[in-house]
């Protein structure tokens, strides 16, 4: 099973509010014209190929960890459930036209420039939570992904044992929080994850 397959399903569920494929090949699902005229409750971005993946290793400064090659393989990044929750990729347009949207978060700007300091190098920042621009980190020495503060190495909040894991719970968590058209159940509560006891 691929790691996306569940996530895919449920990314999917919102294709009967809208969908759409550019040509750079992003798909977008379930439009969110109460958000802004452009939203898109779920974006997929187009795959990456061996050349690329290895671009992205170079920039990130090292190997990425298989699970997370084969995600990007299928999906260089993705954005779900209004943006709440993103797994970064290669950047490859940085312009400020439409096709600025078919390209997800740079995966480098959080292993460079918003790196911590006393950060552990086995980390690697590939995703982040949109309501506190908190990171995901996947941690090499135990094949962990972490949820840690913005701009801190620790303490950290929450932990997952693997990435396809994290993606599986936090889609399950996060699709409670919205209605079948997009819309926030309560625009009140926090969209983050509960942070671990331990």
């Amino acid at each position: 099973m691929s790691v996306l397959e569940n996530i895919l399903r449920c990314v999917d569920e919102a294709r009967s509010f809208g969908y759409q494929k550019t040509e750079w090949g992003a798909k977008f699902y379930g439009r969110m014209p109460h958000v802004a005229p452009e939203a898109w409750f779920h974006r997929v971005y187009a795959g990456l190929n061996a050349d690329q993946l290895r671009q992205l290793e170079r920039l990130v400064g090292g190997g990425l960890p298989d699970e997370l090659a084969a995600l990007l393989e299928e999906a260089n990044g993705l954005s779900l459930f209004d943006r709440c929750l993103a797994v970064d990729g290669l950047r490859t347009e940085y312009s400020r036209g439409p096709e600025a949207s078919s390209f997800p978060f740079a995966m480098e700007t959080g292993n460079n420039l918003e790196r911590p300091r006393n950060c552990p190098k086995g980390y690697l920042f590939f995703g982040s939570y949109f309501e506190d621009a908190s990171p995901l980190v996947f941690d090499r020495e135990t094949g962990h992904v972490l949820w840690l503060p913005r701009w801190q190495a620790g303490p950290i909040l929450r932990r997952w044992p693997s990435i396809r894991a994290m993606l599986e719970s936090e889609s399950e968590r996060l699709s409670r929080l919205f209605d079948s058209t997009g819309h926030l159940l309560d625009p009140k509560n926090s969209t983050l994850p509960s942070v671990d006891a331990n």
